[in-house]
């Protein structure tokens, strides 16, 4: 078996120094960022947002649905990219000037849906506004407007910064949308970005015991390729992203779900003995009680689960493996941040499986060049 320091690599790096990245990342994402993206008219033009990315960036939308919508008022729509670009009727955009607001999520800027969904947005009529670190990216020039992310700079790999760094700035975007419109006060504002950086600091002094936990969990999961996590509305994003990486680093057959779907069909799952399983239950959630009743199912199937949670272990049934993480002051922070449990098991797992990411030197994927982010047809409908 490979000792902790064999086992070190870019990702693991990445999600321990995620709560020192995300207060570098709040310092660098200052008010005035924030005040010339959008006017004051375009602000209160917006009747609905629609929110859309591909991977980490979807899945920060769904993180930050809640707060969009109790810092802005505003209805929130978080839409998978293809179907914004594809299935959306073109009717839903730009019925009014400048609404909705269509915000688009890409690093880089450069993949062929999101540079459809920018041309395709801002073709009808919507406020399109691309959040990007490449303001001269394909997708950049082709959105109305543009928010620059300024992602401080981390270790190549398989990626956990994204998710950290998108959640963040539409954190902030939120809170500068609902002070415009009289939602939130400017003291709440301060209050807002303040407490997210007292939430980020409350991780530091946890990550070398979460560390301990993910290590010896990853050791007795070593032998595990099938996967499954759940999370419900915001807490989904965190269970999301769990999945993602797990397939990303070392190709695992995973499955991804809310408490209740998965009560009535992943249940149903053979050899549950045989599947690793993430739980994200946090006890502010509407649905808290059904993910209980989610955890005894699990519990009663034998299925080697942890849960990432605020809450403490004992409310949960003996046998699972509990992460009680750090409570945000407000809810809707703890998305931003809790996503670090599943990224140090994955960090973790996939050098024991002696597996190499994205499945470099793995012959099955070699595909001739082939790249279905790239290369596809950019058609607008």
């Amino acid at each position: 078996m490979k000792t902790r320091e064999e086992c070190v690599n870019p990702l693991w790096e990445q999600v321990m120094n995620t709560p020192d990245f995300a207060v570098r990342l709040n310092d660098s994402l200052s008010p005035d960022k924030f005040r010339d993206v959008l006017s004051m008219k375009e602000i209160y033009d917006i009747k609905r947002v629609i929110i859309t990315g591909c991977g980490d960036s979807y899945m920060a939308g769904i993180a930050m649905k809640p707060a969009f919508e109790k810092l802005t008022g505003l209805r929130t729509d978080v839409m998978r990219m293809i179907e914004f670009n594809r299935h959306l009727d073109s009717g839903e955009l730009g019925r009014t000037p400048g609404d909705p607001l269509v915000i688009i999520i890409s690093v880089s800027g450069g993949f062929a849906r999101v540079i459809e969904a920018a041309k395709r947005g801002t073709k009808y009529g919507a406020m399109t506004l691309g959040i990007t670190d490449r303001p001269d990216s394909p997708m950049a020039k082709e959105c109305r407007k543009v928010l620059k992310m300024d992602i401080p700079l981390m270790g190549e790999g398989v990626g956990a910064s994204s998710y950290v760094s998108t959640s963040t700035t539409m954190l902030h975007l939120a809170a500068r949308i609902g002070h415009v419109r009289g939602i939130v006060s400017g003291e709440q504002v301060k209050d807002i970005r303040n407490s997210l950086v007292d939430f980020c600091k409350s991780y530091q002094a946890i990550m070398p015991k979460l560390d301990d936990q993910m290590w010896e969990l990853a050791n007795r999961w070593v032998d595990l390729d099938r996967f499954d996590f759940v999370g419900d509305a915001a807490d989904f994003a965190t269970a999301f992203f769990g999945a993602a990486k797990m397939v990303e680093t070392f190709g695992a057959t995973c499955s991804w779900d809310d408490s209740e779907d998965w009560c009535h069909i992943g249940f149903f799952s053979r050899n549950p003995r045989t599947i690793g399983t993430g739980l994200v239950a946090n006890p502010y959630s509407p649905s808290f009680s059904r993910c209980l009743e989610t955890a005894k199912g699990m519990s009663l199937l034998h299925r080697p689960t942890l849960v990432v949670t605020t809450a403490d272990k004992s409310v949960f049934p003996e046998g699972l493996e509990v992460c009680t993480l750090p409570e945000a002051k407000y809810d809707f922070m703890n998305p931003i941040m809790q996503n670090v449990a599943f990224g140090l098991l994955a960090s973790r797992l996939y050098p024991l499986k002696g597996i190499e990411p994205f499945r470099a030197g793995d012959k099955d994927f070699d595909l001739g060049g082939y790249n279905g982010r790239d290369s596809s047809a950019v058609e607008i409908v």
